[in-house]
């Protein structure tokens, strides 16, 4: 139905970026702790991350404050991604509306 692929999730690869970067005292964040600061299971966490399930509002919103990314353009590409692997691109290119050149 979709030709998208978990690796190919834009929404997974800012987190796993932002994990790297993690803070400057601590260094790097791994699944573990981050899934214990947003009050997640480590599996679920985990999925998110190579991008199987799209992840809910809530979720988002938690990940985002802790990674100190934008809560509203994360939704936005994970509400993206969700219409993708529902409906296909095809879809989404109707909901985008034509592309100016």
């Amino acid at each position: 139905m979709c030709a998208m692929t978990p690796t190919e999730s834009e929404y997974a690869g800012r987190l796993r970026t932002a994990m790297l970067a993690g803070t400057k005292q601590a260094g790097p964040i791994t699944i573990r702790q981050l899934s214990a600061a947003v009050g997640s299971s480590y599996e679920h966490v985990r999925k998110v991350l190579t991008g199987e399930p799209v992840v809910s509002p809530s979720l988002n919103q938690k990940l985002c404050e802790f990674l100190r990314l934008d809560v509203q353009e994360m939704w936005r590409l994970a509400a993206r991604e969700k219409t993708r692997r529902r409906f296909g691109d095809l879809a989404l290119r109707e909901l985008e509306g034509p592309k100016d050149t």
